[in-house]
């Protein structure tokens, strides 16, 4: 007899989700990039003049500047969006079907449920997961800038350790929100927490829907997404420059043009095409799967 609603199965499957050792691997992995990357940001400025230091706002990681005098740096927070952000926040829960039917999990879950409220709720989660951990680092990652920098900047526009009319003058397109980004820095900062915490948690669900059609692999539903958008960024760069997925998880300058269709469409062709996936079993389906 089904007796567990969806808010009870979304309990059950919450408390598989933090106790699983995966995710405490993936909060630690996540916070030691957060203090590499604050200490980092931390040496790339120490010992510099006055007036090269930035405000709080605009010294945080995630505008990953793009150089201080000759001091070099390895931009780990770089590093991580372009290159780790997807796959983490698949990894956080978008496995959560095939793993479950590994390791006979779930006909149990069904038996107290249906499969569509196992489905559904797995869902909301594998969303929701990747969203919460990536928004919490990142914030407490702008916090931290507060700690070390000045509310406001004394930065000298005609520094030679420093140049700045770049981002006084900005070419037109090359950054997004320029009035944000400028007159509103935190502002900003917090527009691009919630879209890099929307990125992740988008293509995870898009990870999740895979599994539905990949059941023989948790590794490619992880990898697949990544390649195609690589294969993709790429091979439309050639023909309009500024495509690529990494223009847009941070608000600092490229030589390229950036586009808003191009912003939006990372986060909602990929939500847009799992919610169509789900929607789609939700209504097809009349019995339990087993």
């Amino acid at each position: 007899m089904k007796t567990t609603n969806l808010s009870s199965i979304f309990k059950i499957q919450l408390r598989y989700m933090m106790n699983r050792r995966r995710f405490h691997l993936l909060v630690i992995f996540i916070t030691v990039i957060i203090t590499l990357s604050f200490l980092e940001n931390c040496f790339r400025y120490y010992g510099l003049d006055i007036g090269v230091i930035p405000s709080a706002a605009t010294g945080w990681i995630g505008r990953v500047p793009r150089g201080t005098g000759t001091v070099w740096n390895l931009y780990l927070f770089y590093s991580f969006l372009n290159n780790f952000l997807l796959p983490f926040g698949a990894l956080v829960f978008a496995d959560f079907y095939l793993t479950d039917q590994k390791e006979g999990i779930y006909p149990l879950l069904i038996t107290r449920s249906s499969s569509d409220t196992y489905h559904l709720s797995g869902a909301i989660l594998c969303f929701c997961g990747p969203f919460v951990i990536i928004f919490l680092s990142f914030i407490i990652s702008l916090l931290l800038s507060y700690t070390v920098f000045p509310l406001q900047s004394m930065t000298n526009v005609f520094s030679s350790t420093r140049p700045l009319l770049d981002y006084l003058f900005p070419t037109k397109n090359i950054v997004l929100f320029p009035e944000l980004l400028y007159s509103h820095p935190l502002l900003a900062n917090l527009l691009y927490i919630l879209y890099n915490s929307l990125l992740a948690s988008s293509w995870a669900l898009f990870s999740y829907t895979l599994s539905h059609f990949l059941r023989f692999s948790r590794l490619l539903i992880v990898i697949l997404p990544i390649l195609c958008i690589l294969i993709f960024g790429n091979a439309v760069d050639y023909f309009l420059p500024g495509s690529p997925m990494e223009y847009y998880q941070n608000p600092v300058a490229h030589s390229a043009t950036r586009y808003l269709g191009f912003f939006w469409g990372y986060v909602l062709v990929p939500l847009f095409l799992s919610v169509v996936v789900i929607w789609t079993r939700l209504r097809k389906k009349k019995v339990d799967e087993l």
